[in-house]
Parts: C-alpha cells; sequence; structure tokens
C-alpha cells in the first residue's frame, strides 16, 4: 500500500511504498526524494552546508544536475549561493628577466718586493 509523499528539495508528491518495492533496502532514500536527482542535489548542498566538500567541488557537482524553479526555500538558497560564486583563481605569471653573465675574474694581487738594504 502506497503512501503519498512530498519531495524535500522540489516539492513534488509521489507515491512509495517501502514493503510493495522489492528493492526497498536499496531505495531508502525514496522515503524523502522524488528522484535520484533530487536525492543527490541534497547531499552535495549538505555536504556544503556541512564544509566537507568545497564550494568549487559542490558548483561542480551541481552543474551535472538538473535543477528545476520549484525547489524548496532552504535548498534553493543554498544552490544559489554555491551557483553564483565565482572563482577567483589569479593566476600568476612568472618572469624572467634574463641578463649577460658577466665572467668575474679574479684580482691580481701585487706582490710587495722587499728591498733589502745592503
Amino acid at each position: 500500500m502506497s503512501s503519498k509523499r512530498k519531495c524535500c528539495v522540489c516539492g513534488n508528491s509521489y507515491e512509495y511504498c517501502g514493503h510493495c518495492d522489492k528493492q526497498a533496502s536499496n531505495n531508502t532514500w525514496k522515503l524523502n526524494y522524488c528522484s535520484e536527482n533530487c536525492r543527490e542535489i541534497f547531499r552535495i548542498c549538505s555536504k556544503f552546508e556541512g564544509k566537507l566538500i568545497s564550494i568549487e567541488e559542490a558548483k561542480e557537482g551541481l552543474s551535472k544536475l538538473y535543477i528545476g524553479k520549484d525547489i524548496q526555500k532552504s535548498v534553493a538558497d543554498t544552490v544559489r549561493k554555491i551557483m553564483e560564486y565565482k572563482s577567483s583563481v589569479v593566476e600568476t605569471v612568472e618572469e624572467s628577466i634574463e641578463q649577460p653573465i658577466e665572467e668575474i675574474k679574479p684580482k691580481r694581487s701585487r706582490r710587495r718586493r722587499n728591498k733589502s738594504i745592503e
């Protein structure tokens, strides 16, 4: 007997029964999410908010998923924060100044001659 559920990410209504599903042990995520896409969106946002992944990793993960307009406000705020992030990677350029190599010659020392007094 399936029950009506509401996805915690997109708000869509769907039906799921853990007793009827033959693979219920593998699909426990269906208790909260209508699709694997919504599950993955929530997983990435949770990891980001828990500081388990960086904003760059979160943005890379979310960019591979479909993000609809109807996602719940709490999730939408996190998704917006992640997707609006602009990487501030500054490329450093190392300049080398080539100068001619000067040959260093050893200084000649002058020996003083001792004048012998005879």
